[in-house]
């Protein structure tokens, strides 16, 4: 072949393995960079395994995809060298072993492959099919790795199932085609034509599983943000309970002076046993037992009420000042929302932290016409990574990580807000402060 029938065929193989160990690697391992520099790592290494094909010798080759692979995985994902070295060393025997399958699936190929390792037409279509069976390899090995993973305990069958059905199809029709080069003589245009559709078919192939992958993965979000809405219904329901206790309150308060009443009465009758329980039974009343007044929004109110009793729990100082009315525009579902995740994530930052607080204020600028939230708690590490995004979340439940976040900012849009996070390195606090315009309140009635 040509020398730059070797650079295309070379270009395409690596463009095929790089996106299957991306695939591989991502079923399995956590990133260490963003998106474009893991593509960068990928793009120099992989480019240095083009350089050296034009050799065209297959150990140099089969050496380089070994090494390439190992320092790929190590370099741009959070994973040991010792980790590195097993994963490439399975990259490499099934890379290995798919090529040789080859000549096992098109046995006139096996036959005559001295004759055709020249023909291009013929090498680009069995080097898509090895590369196929190369992603079918190794995601069916990701997926058997990453049942026991606990980052993907929970990996559905159909996410498997379906690219390799995928595949399988189009394997199936491409050795079909390739039988059919090997057994009759093809004029050069149709041999054009048959590579043209190959390529077509490969690339189709991987748009339909990356478009099936980004529907999967939108619909388990969906389903997590509406267990998520579930469980905000649920805490309303819970508060408001807490709102109607507060009112019981309120009229056993009320009606104090009958019970005093009441109270004289038996006294009179100099009937001490049943005074004794009288009073026993109000003093244990759990209509007397409230949380503290903080604010005048009774939902709020129940919420922070919450929270402050987990603080004292966890020997952190809360503080809060909240202004009146200035909550008034949210709904009992916006306010729960809202609330319910930022003091959530405030609480886990600095339930570990020592001399740790919480200090929430809400109130007005009126030289601006808004409302201001601002929420300081402390913070033992800076929360964000290098790149300026939030690192994971260290909750138990790290699958729905960034979905409480994803709720505040529904709800700021949801009020036309805005927002801005940060993190204080000299006093160790991240703040979050919150705008929204005064006249807000209207969207409430909306």
């Amino acid at each position: 072949m040509k020398l730059y029938h070797i650079i295309i065929l070379s270009l395409i193989t690596y463009l095929c393995e790089g996106y299957i160990l991306w695939r591989y690697c991502s079923l399995l391992f956590v990133r260490k960079y963003s998106v474009k520099k893991c593509c960068v790592i990928y793009f120099v290494l992989y480019s240095i395994s083009v350089i050296f094909s034009v050799l065209s010798i297959p150990a140099i080759n089969s050496i380089l995809f070994f090494l390439n692979t190992m320092l790929i995985i190590k370099l741009t994902y959070k994973v040991t060298w010792g980790k590195s070295l097993f994963h490439a060393i399975i990259a490499t025997f099934m890379m290995i072993i798919t090529e040789m399958l080859i000549l096992l699936l098109v046995p006139n190929y096996s036959h005559m492959v001295y004759n055709f390792i020249y023909n291009f037409q013929l090498q680009i279509l069995i080097y898509f099919i090895s590369k196929i069976f190369y992603f079918i390899a190794m995601t069916a090995i990701a997926y058997l790795l990453s049942r026991s993973s606990k980052k993907y305990n929970q990996i559905r069958n159909t996410k498997i199932i379906i690219p390799f059905f995928i595949s399988l199809i189009t394997a199936f029709t491409l050795i079909t085609i390739l039988e059919i080069c090997l057994s009759i003589s093809l004029p050069f245009y149709i041999n054009v034509m048959i590579i043209i559709s190959s390529v077509a078919l490969l690339l189709i192939n991987v748009l339909i599983i990356v478009l099936y992958n980004f529907i999967e993965k939108q619909n388990e979000q969906t389903t997590s943000l509406q267990l998520q809405l579930q469980s905000e219904s649920l805490t309303i329901e819970h508060y408001k309970t807490i709102i109607e206790h507060e009112e019981d309150k309120n009229i056993l308060l009320h009606d104090i002076r009958k019970h005093l009443q009441s109270i004289q009465v038996l006294n009179t009758e100099n009937n001490n046993e049943q005074i004794e329980a009288y009073i026993s039974n109000l003093i244990n009343s759990s209509k007397l037992s409230t949380p503290k007044k903080v604010c005048d929004n009774p939902l709020l109110n129940a919420i922070i009420g919450r929270y402050i009793h987990l603080c004292n729990d966890y020997k952190i100082d809360f503080k809060s000042d909240i202004r009146h009315h200035s909550t008034d525009f949210l709904s009992n579902d916006d306010c729960t929302s809202l609330f319910c995740n930022l003091l959530d994530n405030a609480f886990e930052a600095t339930k570990n932290t020592p001399d740790s607080f919480i200090e929430l204020n809400i109130g007005y600028n009126t030289t601006h016409s808004i409302i201001v939230i601002t929420l300081i708690n402390s913070c033992l590490n800076n929360p964000f990574d290098n790149n300026g995004q939030l690192k994971r979340t260290t909750k138990t439940d790290s699958r729905h990580h960034g979905y409480g976040i994803k709720s505040i900012q529904n709800t700021i849009d949801k009020y036309n807000g805005d927002y801005n996070i940060y993190y204080n390195h000299s006093t160790s606090t991240f703040h979050t402060v919150i705008i929204f315009q005064k006249n807000t309140h209207n969207l409430s009635n909306q």
